[in-house]
């Protein structure tokens, strides 16, 4: 079938002691990547149209440049992203260094045990658990939303740097620090 489109799939490398599985790549003007339930220890950084992990861990930096990125039951180490719009529901963050710069980020039941740094105008934390999060800002903070919502938790400070920005926290979601340079609303 996938011939019949004029595309052809290749397998990247994958330490196939870790996993039968493996990483299928679809090449063309928009890479399409798709990782399936197994281990491997890093993606080639190169920039994908799409990268879905469903199932996978990756061991070591998880560096992608992508226009859409979706993790399902993927278990990261380190992340460096830079995507259109990240979505990781059910998923864990366990490495160090997290940085994600995104249009939209949106944590569905998903850990990141430790600060996190995520350059975006729009961040949905849902069902989740987080340390602290900085929002770094190029336009003094203007039309950043951060939501909480669906006792998602925030352990330690919410930072965004400038001025203008709004964290929302919903019903039974809290921080457990600050809130520093955003308006604090309860209405999501």
């Amino acid at each position: 079938m996938l011939k019949k489109y004029g595309i052809v799939a290749m397998v990247l490398v994958v330490n196939s002691a870790f996993s039968l599985e493996v990483c299928h790549s679809f090449p063309g003007v928009l890479r399409c990547v798709r990782c399936g339930k197994g281990m491997i220890d890093q993606l080639p950084d190169v920039k994908y149209g799409y990268l879905n992990l469903s199932g996978t861990t990756v061991n070591k930096l998880l560096k992608v440049d992508a226009g859409t990125f979706h993790g399902s039951h993927a278990h990261l180490n380190d992340v460096d992203v830079s995507s259109g719009s990240v979505t990781l529901k059910e998923s864990s963050i366990e490495g160090s260094s997290i940085r994600i710069a995104s249009g939209n980020v949106n944590f569905t039941h998903t850990d990141i045990h430790h600060d996190a740094t995520i350059l975006s105008p729009h961040i949905t934390v849902d069902g989740s658990h987080t340390h602290s999060i900085t929002v770094p800002s190029s336009d003094n903070g203007k039309n950043i939303r951060v939501v909480l919502q669906n006792n998602s938790v925030v352990d330690g400070n919410l930072t965004v740097g400038g001025t203008g920005a709004e964290v929302c926290v919903g019903i039974g979601s809290k921080i457990t620090g600050k809130v520093v340079g955003a308006t604090l609303t309860h209405t999501c």
